[in-house]
């Protein structure tokens, strides 16, 4: 399971990302592979490194102020090593994605994403890696929570 930082520990963190030429050539994508769908642009190779790192600041600030989970960066990205590839975007699918493929509300989808700490905000919309499916689909207990303490909390949690 991943692991979230405080936004003082987040903005004291290096956080990998990759600047990738845009087709047409007129200046460089900016994306941080450990924080989906965070993407930033830059006209300049010089401007680079500091448009990254307001992208980032803004994102982790916005993303605490809503009280969302900040990730922690990963530790073995290494962008000598990757392939072209390997920068490109994860697909992010929705909460109705989800709710749809594990055959559940919407509503038991945004509990147990709460509940698990996983998916992310980007916009008004909360959107989910293939890791963070991957954690949605495990079952934990069988059938519902005895407690109907823990199941009001998991339910109310939308």
């Amino acid at each position: 399971m991943a692991s979230y930082l405080t936004l003082e520990d987040a903005l004291a963190a290096n956080y990998p990302f990759a600047a990738l030429p845009v087709p047409d050539g007129e200046g460089w994508e900016i994306v941080f592979p450990d924080i989906a769908g965070v993407v930033g642009f830059s006209e300049t190779w010089e401007g680079i490194g500091e448009e990254a790192r307001s992208i980032l600041r803004d994102w982790l600030e916005a993303s605490a102020e809503e009280g969302n989970p900040l990730p922690a960066p990963s530790c073995d990205w290494d962008p000598i090593t990757r392939e072209p590839e390997d920068f490109r975007l994860p697909v992010l699918a929705s909460t109705q994605d989800i709710a749809k493929d594990l055959g559940v509300s919407v509503r038991r989808v945004r509990a147990l994403a709460h509940a698990r700490g996983v998916g992310q905000m980007i916009g008004n919309s909360l959107a989910f890696t293939p890791q963070d499916i991957e954690v949605l689909r495990e079952r934990r207990e069988p059938g519902r929570p005895s407690n109907p303490k823990h199941a009001s909390a998991l339910t109310s949690a939308s």
